[in-house]
């Protein structure tokens, strides 16, 4: 499942830091003329100047509003009003850097000055610089901790930095301040929904729905809520309407396919996909997922297609190359399969997946060498998964080593006591009856056997040895080990 989106505050254009407010243009223009007739007849006045500045800013004439504030900071150079507003103005100037040298004076300056703070660590936040940024909005905090842009942007940082418990105590703490604050409401949800709590999570969302929210994030997270609890209706509603305030979100329409497709409509499932590939060819999770419900439509061959076309813009998009493994195996061309896996495993050479599997297939060719190869470097590299002292055991007894490979299930079932059932669908493909009755003859102990009944009741009857191999007696007198072997030519 996709990861919950994070509400994030509206965005503003760049380098912006005040609210965008309406003005009385003919007003203001008014106010400045009276301001640039007292500054003409008292030049040094700061407060006037400051004024005056403030004016301008708010007109839009940046210049002539960063001159005003400049001289009053040279007039007076501890006046921590101008050199604020002064980096209000630079940062709306795209200016950040000389914002943050007149935020950090002011800050320097007034000690309890919560707005320069704030501001410092929003655009320290933005340049990456968190640890900077969290300092100083941690301060704002102490100065203004009623104040709830600086507690969600506390929250926010807590969050970039990945210390979600954190962000979680400040969103909590916002709602107490602000009950109805449907940012916190809806991140407090999206942080339930990552631990896939979705009871929790809904309770929150569906509040910030209730109160009118209009975020496309807050559907989508919705949707992936009532995705959690398989209610698929309800998830297909919730994403429904996150498309339709945010047309273009890919992941909204992605994931609204998924829901389809659950639902069984395969067609509005594809249609979905097909206008994301439309609009961006290189996703490759819509191409994907096309050749999934192409696969399930039973056009096997165009699935096939398709997922070759996510590798060659992706070759190491590992649920292709898989699903083109697993069809392989259900077409029976296990040697294709063999070298699909073996692709898979040089992108994912820490998995323990494809080194199973390469064991597996190994085996039911009837590549014994390579299969007890693929099983010793998984014992050794995953000691504490059960699957492989299934397989090695199984190698083992057939070749005729049935003491030994009777140790290696003991030792999977006491690795996990439900190793047979967790791997009934090796056990129903690959072990035959001959085998476990020749293993149940080799047992001395009550474990032994105990493994033994619990492979045997997943054994099916029609289940044969791997092509080309038969299983030979073991001459116990002689100490010997009777090799694979395969049937000569005639």
């Amino acid at each position: 499942m996709v990861a919950a989106r994070p509400h994030r505050a509206g965005r503003r254009r760049r380098g912006a830091m005040r609210r965008d407010t309406r003005v009385d243009e003919k007003a203001l223009d008014e106010v400045i003329s009276r301001l640039e007739a007292e500054v003409r007849s008292k030049p040094e006045d700061a407060l006037r100047l400051t004024q005056l500045g403030l004016a301008y800013l708010e007109r839009g004439r940046m210049e002539e509003g960063l001159a005003s504030l400049e001289k009053v900071v040279s007039l007076d150079p501890k006046n921590v009003t101008a050199r604020y507003y002064l980096g209000v103005g630079y940062a709306d100037s795209g200016k950040l850097d000389e914002a943050v040298r007149q935020w950090e004076k002011a800050a320097e300056l007034d000690k309890d000055h919560a707005e320069s703070r704030y501001f410092l660590g929003k655009v320290l936040a933005a340049q990456g610089k968190f640890d900077k940024a969290l300092e100083y909005t941690r301060r704002a905090k102490e100065i203004q901790p009623g104040n709830p842009m600086v507690r969600t942007q506390l929250a926010e940082l807590y969050l970039a930095m990945g210390k979600a418990d954190e962000a979680l105590r400040e969103w909590e703490d916002l709602l107490k301040i602000q009950k109805d604050n449907l940012q916190a409401l809806h991140n407090i949800g999206a942080y339930y929904l990552d631990r896939k709590e979705y009871e929790k999570a809904l309770a929150y969302l569906e509040k910030a729905r209730a109160l009118g929210s209009t975020n496309p994030g807050l559907y989508y997270n919705l949707g992936l809520a009532y995705l959690g609890q398989r209610k698929l209706d309800k998830a297909a509603e919730a994403l429904e309407q996150a498309l339709k305030i945010e047309p273009g979100s890919i992941t909204s329409a992605i994931t609204l396919g998924e829901v389809y497709a659950l639902k069984g409509n395969l067609e509005r499932a594809v249609s979905l996909w097909e206008k994301v590939l439309e609009k961006r060819p290189e996703n490759l999770a819509a191409r994907y997922n096309v050749g999934l419900a192409r696969y399930q439509q039973g056009r096997k061959e165009e699935a096939v297609s398709i997922w070759r076309e996510v590798l060659e813009r992706d070759p190491s998009y590992i649920p292709a190359r898989k699903n083109i493994a697993i069809h392989f195996v259900q077409v029976g061309d296990l040697e294709a399969a063999l070298e699909e896996w073996k692709k898979i495993r040089e992108k994912i050479p820490s998995s323990p997946e494809p080194l199973l599997a390469l064991g597996d297939l190994s085996f039911r060719v009837g590549k014994i060498e390579d299969s007890l190869r693929y099983a010793d470097e998984f014992v050794s590299k995953f000691p504490k998964l059960a699957a492989g002292r299934l397989l090695r055991g199984t190698i083992l007894m057939c070749r005729g080593e049935y003491r030994e490979g009777l140790e290696e299930w003991v030792k999977a079932k006491e690795l996990d006591p439900n190793f047979a059932l967790a791997n009934s669908a090796f056990i129903s493909r690959v072990i035959w009856p001959d085998l476990v009755d020749k293993a149940l003859k080799s047992c001395r102990t009550e474990e032994e056997r105990s493994c033994v009944n619990l492979v045997s009741s997943l054994v099916r009857e029609e289940t044969n040895p791997p092509e080309g191999i038969r299983l030979l007696e073991t001459e116990e007198k002689r100490g010997f080990r009777a090799p694979w072997s395969k049937p000569k030519n005639g």
